[in-house]
């Protein structure tokens, strides 16, 4: 990509990378060190003309649950796993499976001449999350503002 002058690069990130869920700390860390990983890579790269931006999908009907959720808790974990399983079931079911708003990002981000770091794709269900994590964490603070880019 210096080479020829310039490139785009995207990687798919989570808006988990911007929340604290618990159960999920190990995705969301791991999202959150991609999305670091490329904001820093976009600054680094910049000069050469590449651009780094994220695209971050919101709750979508996927294999997700399935396969990282529905296993059963430890004890100490049993209550809070309960009481998160059963709301976010609840996101899930409201979550779309059209996934035209990822592809709209994924070309916002690949296209946009001065791109953002990061494309929120999705995101409208995300308006039920902060109560769900209010119930499971009343002193945690979300401070997430969903415009579609974050």
């Amino acid at each position: 990509m210096r080479q020829q002058g310039g490139g785009r690069i995207i990687n798919v990130t989570s808006v988990a990378a911007l929340l604290k869920t618990p159960l999920l700390a190990a995705y969301a860390a791991s999202k959150h060190a991609l999305d670091t990983a490329s904001a820093a890579l976009d600054i680094e790269t910049r000069s050469f003309g590449v651009r780094v931006a994220c695209l971050m999908p919101g709750p979508f009907k996927t294999a997700l649950p399935q396969n990282s959720l529905d296993r059963e808790a430890s004890a100490p974990y049993a209550a809070i796993s309960q009481s998160f399983g059963t709301k976010f079931d609840a996101m899930e079911a409201h979550a779309p499976e059209d996934l035209t708003p990822v592809v709209n990002a994924l070309l916002a981000a690949a296209t946009d001449p001065d791109p953002a770091i990061r494309y929120a794709a999705g995101t409208d269900a995300i308006a039920i999350l902060p109560p769900i994590l209010q119930a499971l964490a009343p002193l945690q603070q979300i401070g997430l503002h969903l415009t579609g880019q974050i």
